[in-house]
């Protein structure tokens, strides 16, 4: 609710501040009214009878919102919003509306009333149980007509994660594609409708941001501001490669002003110039009729040209689309199935979703479904943006392919995430974090936003809600990593006795959808909270029944008949009463199983410090071997590889104190053999004697102890004598001190060396980047610290041997 635009600007703050409370109050109090007044059943129907009828055109496509309420759409989209931050924990608990003021009535009828604003112990529902209101809301907001909320009940009962009962009357795949299939088929249809056939780019992950130093998003690798510049640069200098990828981008709208007009000239001037690929985007532009008069036969000259002299595999499908449709020749089927083959066979994606329509309705050959569904898996390996959707539904009916509900769901997940805008909503949210220029879309004013945290976890948070997997790994990284400007922002709604469960609420969910990278999270929050509370305690092993239980957390996907599974799968999460010890090691073995190279390496961290489990060298050493194989490039291997050198260096060392101990305490002992006073077998054979003579055996061994006590300090005054030799460090502080004064010169010293070491690989043609160089570095630094340890060794069993003789 907005304050009064026309205020005064010399009116006080107090005037102020009582105009915005009132026009919060009064926006309030209508939401609450629309909301008794819509989601009860009866009244909307109610509602919906006083409304205008449907228009008596047939052709027309009814509007499944035409006999609503005028607010029933608002309402619905409005429910999800609520019942998505409720269900996060992000609504604070002073944000509920007051009571009905008819709580107290026992008389009062509250069949009348809807069940958003029925009381429950005198407190709002919403506040009494906020899990299950944010679940019925999820549900309220689906029948209303909400996608979004559509697809949080869609996921929510195909993972089994707290969906109402009402909902799992059947089968859970079967009861999420009935929630999920409606959306996924408007958004088909909204793409044929507006030519929107472009497959989205990767989210960006918060993660991997932090984790790569040079991470850029592939947006601003392909849309940003110098690289648009560089290409009008050298498309402006004649080059035709540029010149091709301007008119792209004009044509398509990214990155610049959508110019048709100027996108056909720009490819012009490059066709002209020799370049095949823009001659074909000429033959499309023509066969569409873009921004020129639609011309089949200049569109069919220049498919044949690109295919003949370039083999362009989209040439092909073009000629295809031509005698397919009868455009400019004559419909011929037969030869359109030829083109799509020559296409299919160089890879192109359009071909191979052609042939499986030709195959599926049996135009020109015998109908084969299962053909079909053949090529229709090979347009979507290779890119199509609706092979997705028509693969769900040929795996959710049996059509040419085994029924596979699971298939089905997850082909619909990813159609939906696909065609529904999830990745630009993601880079704004990404946007709203990171801060900077905003531009207004009305006013189109540049101004500077400032980080916001919260804003951006909220927008994580209703994507995660509908079925995000992405969104919720991010969603979970802002909980963690901006901890304090989270707390600081969200107006008292977190705070650090709470946010530990929101944060491992949100990675569980993650981890739920297949983010495997959210274990390790998952083990990094346990381990802040075992810090928390003193540090580690010693590891006691668990029983087999123990270790083998998953707390009763299962999110099995049964379709209609139910397939036995050779061997269970490993549980996602640790036994309910495992320590937080042992949660530490539960999430890092996961993300080690399921091929995480940080998984591994902090799992080698658990099993080196004894975290969870007995302390084991040798498995940590694997564990790094193993993350050193899965590593995709050095950069990503240099990490497992210097804790690996770093392992068998502090094990080195581990072993050698515990030598130098070890002798140190067997020459002690022979020393105190040799000097005791009375030689131990002789006291060893004395029977026991009468008590006189054991007061005097006790007077003359501690009169021989007193000898030996004047003869140690007779020795310490000798040692003390500067013409003996001396210790080399009078303290422990001078002796690191000295030492690091020692690794710093023979770093600085293999610093030189490698450098020149790289001259010489760069007058070799070598990079900086290959795996000799960064070996190189490795190996020096590694020469440098060895002879810095062998020293402090040296000097360390110098000392020892002069104190003690």
């Amino acid at each position: 609710a907005d304050a009064d635009a026309d205020a005064d600007a010399d009116a006080g703050a107090s005037d102020e501040a009582a105009r915005q409370a009132a026009a919060v109050e009064d926006a309030a109090e209508k939401v609450r009214e629309v909301i008794k007044s819509t989601l009860d059943p009866a009244r909307a129907n109610a509602d919906a009878a006083d409304g205008e009828a449907l228009d008596d055109d047939d052709d027309a496509e009814p509007d499944p919102y035409e006999d609503t309420p005028d607010d029933w759409i608002a309402v619905s989209d409005a429910l999800f919003l609520l019942a998505a931050l409720v269900e996060a924990g992000l609504v604070p608990p002073d944000a509920y509306p007051i009571p009905d003021a008819h709580a107290d009535d026992p008389f009062f009828d509250y069949g009348t009333v809807s069940w958003s604003s029925r009381p429950v112990d005198g407190a709002h529902p919403a506040k009494a149980d906020p899990k299950a209101w944010a679940r019925t809301a999820l549900v309220v907001s689906g029948e209303m007509g909400s996608s979004e909320a559509r697809l949080a009940v869609a996921d929510r009962v195909y993972h089994a994660r707290g969906a109402p009962a009402e909902v799992l009357a059947g089968p859970k795949c079967e009861t999420a594609l009935g929630w999920i299939k409606p959306v996924a088929d408007e958004a088909a249809k909204d793409a044929e409708k507006n030519e929107d056939f472009q497959l989205p780019r990767s989210p960006g992950l918060l993660r991997e941001r932090e984790r790569d130093a040079r991470w850029v998003s592939e947006d601003q690798l392909e849309n940003g501001n110098e690289q648009i510049f560089m290409e009008e640069d050298l498309a402006a200098r004649g080059v035709p490669e540029a010149q091709r990828h301007l008119g792209y981008r004009r044509l398509m709208g990214r990155g610049v002003e959508r110019d048709e007009a100027e996108a056909f000239r720009d490819f012009e001037a490059a066709a002209a110039a020799g370049d095949e690929l823009a001659a074909f985007n000429l033959g499309y532009m023509h066969m569409k009729g873009i921004s020129t008069p639609q011309n089949f036969t200049e569109a069919r000259r220049r498919f044949e040209h690109a295919a003949r002299t370039n083999k362009l595999p989209a040439a092909f499908n073009g000629l295809g689309v031509l005698h397919f449709n009868g455009w400019g020749v004559e419909r011929n089927y037969t030869a359109a199935r030829l083109a799509f083959e020559a296409g299919a066979a160089r890879g192109d994606p359009d071909s191979n979703f052609n042939l499986g329509a030709i195959y599926q309705n049996g135009l020109g050959v015998d109908m084969d479904a299962k053909k079909a569904v053949e090529f229709y898996e090979a347009a979507s390996e290779a890119g199509h943006w609706r092979a997705p959707h028509v693969l769900a539904i040929a795996h959710h009916t049996g059509s040419g392919t085994d029924v596979n509900c699971t298939r089905a769901a997850e082909l619909y997940k990813t159609f939906v995430d696909e065609r529904l805008g999830w990745t630009r909503l993601q880079d704004d949210a990404m946007a709203t974090l990171d801060g900077g220029p905003v531009t207004d879309d009305e006013t189109q004013k540049t101004t500077d936003a400032a980080p916001d945290a919260w804003g951006a976890l909220v927008k994580y948070v209703l994507l995660a809600e509908q079925g995000s997997a992405s969104a919720t790994s991010n969603a979970a990284w802002v909980l963690r990593k901006s901890k304090d400007a989270v707390i600081a922002s969200s107006g008292g709604v977190l705070d650090r006795e709470t946010f530990f469960t929101v944060a491992r609420e949100m990675l569980e969910r993650a981890v739920v959808m297949g983010e495997h990278e959210s274990h390790v999270d998952l083990g990094d929050l346990h381990w802040e909270a075992v810090r928390a509370s003193g540090g580690p305690r010693p590891f006691v092993p668990r029983s087999v029944e123990e270790g083998t239980s998953n707390g009763g957390e299962t999110a099995s996907n049964e379709g209609e008949t139910a397939t036995p599974s050779p061997s269970p799968s490993p549980p996602r999460f640790p036994p309910r009463d495992a320590s937080p010890e042992e949660r530490v090691y539960f999430h890092y073995r996961a993300a080690s199983d399921a091929g995480s190279v940080e998984g591994a390496v902090n799992l080698a961290w658990a099993m080196y410090a004894g975290v969870g489990v007995h302390r084991d060298v040798r498995g940590a050493t694997v564990q790094l071997e193993r993350a050193l194989e899965r590593s995709q490039d050095a950069s990503e291997a240099f990490a497992p590889l210097m804790a690996l050198i770093g392992l068998r260096c502090s094990h080195f060392v581990e072993n050698v104190v515990a030598s130098a101990r070890e002798a140190s305490t067997r020459a002690y002992r022979v020393y105190r053999f040799f000097k005791r006073p009375e030689e131990p077998w002789k006291a060893m054979r004395r029977k026991d004697p009468p008590a006189p003579a054991r007061d005097a055996e006790k007077a003359r061994l501690k009169e021989a102890n007193a000898r030996a006590m004047n003869e140690r300090d007779r020795k310490a005054t000798r040692r003390s004598d500067p013409r003996r030799l001396q210790p080399v460090f009078r303290s422990t502080e001078d002796a690191v001190l000295v030492v690091l004064c020692a690794c710093v010169v023979l770093l600085l010293y293999t610093r030189f060396v490698v450098m020149r070491r790289y001259e010489t690989l760069a007058s070799r043609g070598a990079r900086r980047e290959d795996a000799g160089w960064i070996g190189a570095q490795i190996l020096y630094a590694g020469a440098g610290l060895a002879c810095a340890v062998a020293i402090l060794i040296g000097i360390t069993v110098y000392d020892f041997a002069v104190s003690v003789f």
